[in-house]
């Protein structure tokens, strides 16, 4: 049946949008187009080929709750809710979420998917006339393997179980221990960010306050700071260096395959009757005497389990080997049982969409646990070779690009080494030139004091030669007053001696001349 048609009307064609873990697709089909359609084009468009695991899941409108996308019946025909092309624009809540979800300190809401969509139109003019009626689905993982390391193989369907996982451990859908939760936040990581000692070395700054890590339960049952959580997350990040994004996603697979929870589908029932076919009296007791009980269902790929007080320890477990068929009828399941005395069990859901789930995924579990008992295909086998040589080309080129990474390294140290030598050279130098600038100014100050004393020497010799001179011109001076005084008194004397001739007499000295004035009588 074609799903794309220019002849058809407007009314007629729905734009689904396809919700995936990490991106979003869209799709415009016919009002006539089947479940099983869409959901070969969603694979085809992401390139999986391993469809089995996976279903269509959207939101029921009469209900208001997620319901299984049936693929053999029309997607119209089916509850879904049809909303308007503006409408649309906002991105629900992702099925797996929690009703009472709460962010807290280490913990997002779910990742928006990528704002990049594949549009695939029904015709060449659908960009200028888009769709009125929009539909909206998510593809989600609906069935598990027993041994998700091995029977995995390709790559797009360990990342998409990887991000679901992830997310359900987040959501506490899948109950995780403190401390096998901080060891999957670390393989988280390095999936995210690659090696940590890479990332610190970086200039750009590592910020982890956005990144979903833990579950709330964490914080509720063990009194760790923040900082204490984040020093424990980073601590084991640093045990996974040389992990590639592949390698880390499916150690996180591995160690969460090992929870309680993991893989399993839980409904509610309320009623578990027990009888044996082989003894009609014995199953009219046990109609009798049912037990009216609240119980969990838990579906996996090993069989059903049921569980009484929590979901973590079941009180009874029947394999897939064990039950013959699982008929649904309104509320009530049965499980028909293989072996001799083929007995028969009965429970009772609380609603009867919740009896056709049950019977849906105790339908497919079986058919896959029947299938990995047989041989293996010629297409699982093509997968398996085809994706051995792509893992081995891939292994070579990480190979490759790990050595040229550590002779890079190698490089970069050795240079780094040099400039760490010239560095120390050019700081000895640098010291050695300021050890003789400084004594260089050091003798520049010396010799700026000598020249201070020299000048002080010549001021005081300077001062020294006027004092003497002023001595030598006091000695002349006194030298001719004596003088004077001398021959003053020797002309005295000879007056005396010329027995007063001479009555008055005066010397005068001018201009070094003496005149003598003899006043006669």
């Amino acid at each position: 049946m074609p799903v794309f048609s220019s002849s058809k009307k407007k009314s007629d064609e729905y734009c689904c949008k396809i919700y995936t873990m990490d991106a979003e697709l869209q799709f415009t089909i016919e009002a006539t187009a089947k479940g099983h359609t869409l959901f070969s084009l969603v694979c085809q468009t992401i390139g999986l080929r391993e469809h089995w695991y996976f279903g269509l899941k959207f939101l029921d409108k009469v209900t208001n709750e997620w319901t299984w996308l049936q693929m053999n019946r029309t997607i119209t025909s089916q509850p879904i809710q049809i909303q308007s092309n503006s409408i649309s624009s906002k991105r629900p809540e992702s099925p797996s979420a929690t009703d009472n979800f709460k962010p807290h300190l280490l913990r997002s809401p779910p990742t928006s998917p990528s704002t990049s969509t594949l549009s695939l139109p029904s015709s060449s003019t659908s960009g200028a006339h888009p769709c009125v009626n929009v539909l909206e689905l998510y593809f989600v993982v609906k069935f598990y393997p027993e041994e998700i390391t091995n029977e995995l193989i390709q790559d797009i369907t360990r990342h998409l179980f990887y991000l679901q996982v992830k997310q359900d451990i987040l959501n506490m859908d899948i109950y995780c221990p403190p401390d096998a939760a901080a060891h999957l936040a670390s393989l988280a990581l390095q999936a995210k960010f690659g090696d940590y000692d890479q990332l610190s070395s970086s200039s750009e700054p590592l910020n982890l306050e956005s990144e979903a890590l833990l579950p709330l339960s964490c914080f509720q049952k063990v009194e760790l700071t923040r900082a204490d959580w984040f020093s424990r997350i980073v601590a084991l990040w640093r045990t996974h260096t040389s992990l590639t994004r592949e390698d880390s996603e499916m150690a996180y697979l591995k160690h969460a395959q090992d929870l309680d929870m993991f893989g399993l589908s839980f409904f509610e029932i309320s009623k578990m009757q027990g009888a044996n076919k082989s003894n009609p009296s014995s199953q009219q007791q046990s109609d009798q005497s049912s037990i009216a009980a609240e119980l969990w269902l838990g579906i996996d790929s090993l069989g059903i389990r049921f569980y009484k007080k929590n979901k973590l320890r079941p009180e009874v477990f029947f394999s897939w080997s064990d039950i013959k068929s699982v008929a649904a009828h309104d509320k009530k399941v049965i499980l028909n049982m293989s072996g001799e005395k083929s007995a028969t069990f009965a429970f009772y859901a609380a609603k009867s969409s919740v009896s056709k789930e049950i019977l849906d995924l105790a339908t497919g579990n079986h058919e896959l646990y029947m299938k990995r008992r047989r041989e293996q295909t010629i297409e699982i086998q093509q997968m398996r070779y085809f994706e051995g040589q792509q893992q081995k080309e891939k292994h070579r080129i990480i190979t490759r690009e790990r050595q040229l990474r550590l002779q890079a390294e190698k490089e970069r140290d050795e240079i780094e080494r040099k400039f760490n030598d010239y560095q120390r050279q050019m700081k000895e130098i640098h010291d050695t030139l300021l050890k003789y600038q400084e004594a260089a100014k050091l003798l520049a100050r010396k010799a700026h004091i000598s020249s201070e004393e020299a000048r002080l020497q010549a001021e005081k010799a300077f001062e020294i030669e006027t004092q003497l001179e002023r001595c030598k011109y006091e000695i002349n001076r006194v030298s001719y007053l004596i003088c004077l005084f001398l021959i003053k008194n020797q002309m005295i004397q000879c007056l005396r001696a010329s027995d007063g001739k001479y009555d008055v007499f005066s010397i005068v000295n001018h201009r070094e001349i003496v005149h003598i004035i003899v006043v006669m009588d």
